[in-house]
């Protein structure tokens, strides 16, 4: 089975069992999808910890996230009523904006921390973050791989969105199946890189990072 067959036999499979609890409860479900980009991991009670912020570098972690908040627009974002998709490169870009803002409020020592959370909370699909992928050394074939990985997880959670817009399925089935082809993508990347580079990886995330599950963490 090829991959994206994989993955749309995946989303199938989650978007037929989650129908059965469509009514059931929230839970973890309930609150949408994890997210691993900076600011998003910055929000969490437990980064913060892990990272020392002061009450003032949160204060002002908390305004950007605020200010960034208010200038998303209303072309196209994820959680929107139809209309066009959003741009991927357009989409990448505003991130990249965003990320390179946060990290300008912590310091060194702040920032290597919170990359290594990052890497480690995405496990093998942090090969598709561009300073990892110059760090593993990825060649370009396999970052083509990873890229065609990432497009295929798209369209499959595309899917899930329209499903969500039509009301075929409600939020919280929605958010089961894109975890389950987060997972996908996961296992495919897993496959592209070499066991050396693997283990780079794993040396990249640095030391272990303790999430608090039951407060704020996932």
């Amino acid at each position: 089975m090829n991959v994206k067959n994989r993955i749309i036999a995946v989303l199938v499979l989650s978007l037929a069992v989650c129908s059965c609890f469509a009514q059931g409860g929230g839970g973890r479900q309930g609150r949408g999808r994890v997210g691993y980009g900076l600011a998003q991991l910055l929000a969490r009670p437990d980064v913060q910890k892990d990272l020392e912020l002061t009450s003032d570098e949160i204060a002002k972690l908390d305004e950007l996230r605020q200010s960034q908040r208010g200038n998303r627009g209303g072309g196209g974002g994820a959680g929107g009523g139809g209309g066009t998709p959003p741009d991927p490169a357009a989409m990448a870009a505003r991130r990249a904006e965003q990320e390179k803002a946060v990290l300008a409020l912590l310091t060194e020592p702040q920032q290597k921390r919170i990359k290594e959370i990052q890497i480690q909370l995405q496990g093998d699909a942090a090969a598709t973050i561009p300073d990892v992928q110059t760090a593993l050394g990825l060649t370009d074939d396999q970052k083509a791989k990873i890229k065609d990985l990432q497009a295929k997880q798209n369209e499959a959670n595309q899917a899930i969105m329209e499903k969500v817009r039509s009301q075929e399925l409600d939020r919280a089935a929605a958010g089961e199946a894109r975890t389950k082809n987060q997972q996908v993508l996961k296992d495919e990347i897993h496959k592209v890189l070499t066991p050396e580079q693997l283990t780079k990886l794993k040396e990249l995330g640095g030391k272990p990072f303790v999430a608090d599950t039951a407060g704020g963490g996932l």
